[in-house]
């Protein structure tokens, strides 16, 4: 899924090539592709509900297992499109942490990508957290934190 804020038709099909050969070099099979150009990316899902209603149907019909987006996207963003979805979503890091886990060969490289990886998802706890505080929760025992959500993040 492209998403295309202020890029022009030139730069566009740079980016377009690039995500598909980080997908291929990865391993993936590009059975389709969508992109939308985005002035104001929606909060919840980074697309219009337009398009992620488009994006679900494409998906269904290619028979496709995961969505490559080629913007970063938040942790609330990945999940409420994989759950518009119904399959994995992940995000244009993601994909070359992926990749970069991978092609590790060396412990000190393989380290060095699970920590990436692990920071990169860290991203989403401060957000959890502030959210668990407007419901009430305040996380200090485990009942709290289960029934506040914080067994996702963990």
């Amino acid at each position: 899924m492209h998403v295309f804020h202020n890029e022009s038709p030139r730069e566009q099909a740079i980016l377009r090539d690039e995500l598909k050969n980080l997908a291929a070099s990865a391993g993936a099979f590009v059975v389709d592709e969508l992109a939308q150009q985005i002035d104001d990316p929606r909060a919840g899902t980074m697309i219009g509900k337009g398009k992620l209603e488009e994006l679900r149907d494409r998906v269904a019909l290619t028979e496709a297992d995961l969505v490559i987006f080629s913007v970063d996207l938040t942790g609330s963003q990945v999940r409420n499109l994989e759950e518009g979805v119904n399959v994995r979503v992940i995000d244009r890091t993601q994909l070359i942490l992926d990749l970069f886990a991978h092609r590790a060969v060396s412990a000190e490289g393989k380290a060095q990508v699970k920590l990436a990886q692990l920071s990169y998802l860290l991203r989403a706890i401060p957000r959890k957290r502030t959210v668990a505080r407007r419901r009430g929760c305040a996380p200090a025992s485990g009942d709290t934190l289960s029934r506040c959500g914080w067994h996702d993040v963990l």
